[in-house]
């Protein structure tokens, strides 16, 4: 106790380094042996002070240089472990769950509660649907924690319906809940109302402007509806955080060309390139730049090399067939045309899905089988293999996900468990 009384008084005065310098240098040696403990009292405020006000990405750091001093903290791994949950971390949110079980003695109450919340963020909904929603009314008080999670994992497979109503139902108790309107945001972006998604990030961002992740995907969604220069404003502010980062320049550049900076672009691009020659989504970009300023070869020669990099890009795919259209190539535009056609009409189904057929039918196992084989389809493996493996929760029984299953594991080398799924498949 009066250890904890001790971290207590520094963490205070860790936000006056002046005076804590002076207090240090009186207190000598009691300071040298206690300030490791210090240190871990100050990381673990900090780590819990960014959950309470969800700024999850900030909060792993801390944990972690809290658990190099306090390894055997049960409540530090906890909070760990709810950080990663919220960054989608999930390997390293259940490696710190099974420590803080471990810490706590076995399986509780409490951790039989934190793995369901755990699993349902990760779109295990059968297993843990009915629990959570009885522990929503038993225990009221956990109607954040529990709406959140639920959101989340209705999100993650495509029931917008619900997921509204538990996001609905979570501003009803606090309006200005900063996750809860994030949350509403991306509901929107997913199903591509991009209007409404920014209206709710705009409200985040005024309530909190360090939402760093939100702005992201507002300036992503303004971008995707032609709002070049609002989104050029938000990705140039992201810029000085990360101003080496591939994705944000890729996408200055693309706002600095659809606002006639073409030079500005090229040289926005440059660095992205240099570094990474084989960076789809800058040599789709390049091609774009090339494309929209009528340097024809130019444009065939990036888009091409971008489509040979992202085959299930739609973009590129579409901008080279007009890339071709243009030059007169009208053989091999018409064959790139069909190409796009192909990939476009995969996209429109892919949207029907999530958008409409899974809020109608969310237990339906074709569905989920179709969404895998789709996205088999596009080259996205770990997202067939997570549709499809939800088909068979879904009904463990059902053939055609079996079978899809047994071609995807065989493409990866793995015999054992597609001969597994191909013994299943067989009538």
């Amino acid at each position: 106790m009066a250890l904890r009384r001790l971290c207590n008084s520094f963490g205070r005065l860790l936000h006056r380094p002046l005076l804590l310098f002076f207090v240090l240098l009186g207190v000598g040696g009691t300071v040298a042996v206690a300030s490791p403990h210090v240190w871990a009292w100050y990381h673990f405020r900090a780590g819990r002070a960014a959950l309470e006000r969800y700024r999850a990405e900030k909060a792993p750091d801390h944990f972690n240089a809290c658990l190099k001093v306090w390894p055997g903290s049960a409540e530090t791994h906890l909070l760990a472990s709810r950080a990663a949950r919220q960054t989608d971390d999930y390997d390293t949110a259940e490696q710190h769950l099974r420590d803080y079980q471990r810490l706590r003695g076995g399986a509780s109450e409490e951790t039989a509660f934190e793995w369901a919340l755990l699993r349902a963020v990760g779109g295990d909904l059968p297993s843990t649907e009915s629990y959570l929603r009885k522990r929503l009314t038993a225990q009221p008080e956990d109607a954040p924690v529990v709406l959140e999670a639920l959101i989340q994992g209705y999100l993650r497979m495509c029931r917008n319906r619900e997921a509204l109503a538990c996001v609905d139902r979570w501003l009803q108790i606090d309006a200005d809940n900063v996750r809860a309107l994030t949350l509403k945001g991306n509901l929107y972006r997913q199903v591509n109302a991009h209007l409404k998604a920014i209206a709710e990030y705009s409200r985040v961002l005024e309530l909190d402007p360090e939402q760093h992740e939100v702005r992201w995907r507002m300036a992503c969604s303004q971008l995707e509806i032609s709002r070049y220069d609002e989104a050029l404003a938000h990705f140039e502010q992201i810029r000085r955080r990360r101003p080496d980062d591939p994705e944000v320049l890729v996408r200055i550049a693309r706002c600095q060309n659809f606002l006639g900076k073409a030079k500005q672009a090229r040289q926005t691009l440059a660095p992205v390139l240099d570094r990474d020659p084989d960076h789809g989504l800058g040599r789709r970009a390049l091609g774009e730049i090339a494309l929209w300023n009528g340097e024809l070869d130019e444009a065939e020669r990036e888009l091409r090399r971008a489509v040979d990099l992202m085959p299930a890009d739609h973009s590129a795919s579409w901008s080279l067939y007009q890339a071709l259209k243009q030059a007169g190539k009208s053989d091999d535009a018409r064959a790139q045309g069909k190409r796009a056609e192909i990939l476009k009409d995969r996209l429109d189904r892919l949207s029907d899905l999530s958008t409409h057929k899974m809020t109608e039918r969310p237990h339906d196992p074709a569905l989920h089988c179709e969404m895998g084989k789709l996205y088999l389809e596009m080259g996205h493996k770990e997202m067939a293999e997570r549709w499809l493996s939800s088909a068979l929760a879904q009904d463990p029984r059902y053939r055609p996900a079996h079978a899809a299953l047994a071609d995807l594991y065989d493409a990866r080398g793995d015999k054992e468990k597609a001969d597994e799924h191909r013994r299943q498949a067989a009538p």
